[in-house]
């Protein structure tokens, strides 16, 4: 009976079993149980006290999972599943956390592939923290991008696209280029790959000017060949790049004139020029190259009408046709005091009927002879005294440097940002 009444305790409410044990025990006669009975009845009472407590609590509080040691008998599945749910953000959290990108230096690729997966995901907000952090990344998520503007989804790879238009239009020419070549080769993205294949040519020509300038060169519009584009390259007395920096010349190819003005460079600096198919003219003023090698270019580039004007140096610094138009400033015409309007008679004691006869009597002048001019100024005769400098003294920033192309309305550009229908 005892055994029934703790089996009782276990299934009933503990109020319950109290009421009913207390009941049960007062209707037991005397003779049914000795007299320690009572004492047994009570410590069955206790017991199942304990024991309803213990069930009580049990319900109350979920079984827990056993935990398992670091140790052999530990269960791989439970590690996998506790690193997930540490690593999971809260189901009512605004947005995931994005890698710091200022720690983008010390795990490149694991940051990359994470904000890669970042522009396909659910969330608006975290689409376009990928996409932000993945553009400040620059070059070192420049394989990454590409590779899912080709083959991503339609969000991810618009994302992609948009992330090398933003790197096309950088101030770093290394990874406009860059961007621009990776655009050109989209074969799902046709539009945008026909702009950059355009604007490549132009972008490679910016760098080879910027080149140009800081090993000591300069760059202006080309008044020998006609042509609002055409663009004359000067190497002067101040070039650093030796040969290996006239590698540039083939990047530009708006160059249809390069000068060579008493350049620091040997013989095999010739040999270049040769090669590159968009020069018309070539100018070596007062060089040091050999007979032998200037004979070898004229040779080389005979069967293209290249025209090679040869010169000891000397420069007047003015232009004209019959009289003389413009005086370049700083030079050894404005020195000297001629003025647009003059014309020049005589140097020395040689005629000059144009202006083309008194080019080639300066041509055998070097830097520095002085010379005397007759000058015919509102129809009177004047003589001055002149001494020659030599071409590229003048500062660059004093002559008329073309920056970039005119008349290029027709020029498509690239779009600024491609634009999809948003999830």
């Amino acid at each position: 009976m005892l055994l029934s009444y703790l089996q009782e305790m276990l299934q009933w409410d503990y109020t319950a079993c109290l009421s009913l044990r207390l009941q049960n025990v007062t209707r037991m006669a005397p003779s049914q149980f000795p007299r320690i009975s009572l004492i047994h009845s009570v410590l069955g009472l206790l017991t199942g006290l304990l024991i309803a407590g213990w069930a009580n609590h049990s319900s109350a509080q979920p079984e827990q999972p056993p935990q398992y040691p670091n140790t052999a008998d530990e269960k791989p599945t439970d590690n996998i599943r506790a690193k997930k749910a540490q690593s999971a953000p809260p189901q009512d959290a605004p947005a995931r956390v994005v890698p710091n990108p200022d720690t983008l230096t010390q795990k490149p690729n694991l940051f990359n592939r994470q904000w890669i997966r970042d522009l396909d995901a659910n969330q608006y907000v975290i689409r376009e923290q990928a996409q932000r952090h993945l553009t400040e990344a620059g070059i070192q998520s420049l394989a990454a991008v590409t590779q899912t503007a080709r083959q991503g989804s339609l969000e991810s790879s618009t994302r992609a696209l948009n992330i090398l238009l933003a790197w096309s239009d950088s101030t770093d020419a290394q990874l406009r280029i860059a961007a621009l070549e990776r655009i050109a080769t989209l074969a799902n993205r046709p539009k945008e790959s026909s702009i950059a294949s355009g604007l490549l040519s132009d972008a490679r020509e910016q760098v080879a000017l910027q080149a140009i300038a800081q090993l000591g060169g300069y760059y202006l519009r080309d008044r020998q060949i006609h042509g609002i584009n055409n663009l004359q390259i000067v190497i002067g007395k101040n070039w650093q790049g030796g040969i290996d920096g006239l590698e540039h010349l083939a990047h530009i190819p708006r160059a249809t004139t390069i000068s060579f003005y008493s350049p620091p460079l040997p013989d095999d600096a010739l040999d270049d020029l040769s090669r590159l198919p968009q020069i018309l003219r070539i100018e070596l003023y007062g060089t040091d190259f050999s007979p032998q090698a200037v004979k070898k270019i004229k040779e080389s580039v005979s069967s293209r009408n290249v025209k090679i004007d040869e010169r000891d140096g000397a420069l007047l610094g003015i232009r004209g046709n019959v009289a003389v138009t413009e005086v370049e400033r700083d030079s050894a015409a404005f020195r000297a005091g001629i003025q647009p309007g003059d014309r020049i008679t005589r140097i020395d004691e040689h005629d000059v009927a144009n202006f083309e006869e008194l080019t080639a009597r300066i041509a055998k002048h070097k830097p520095g002879d002085t010379v005397t001019l007759t000058v015919l100024r509102n129809k009177e005769i004047t003589t001055k005294k002149v001494t020659f400098g030599h071409w590229g003294e003048l500062a660059p920033n004093k002559r008329p440097i073309k920056e970039g192309r005119k008349n290029a309305k027709n020029t498509p550009l690239m779009p600024k940002k491609t634009y999809i229908e948003r999830r």
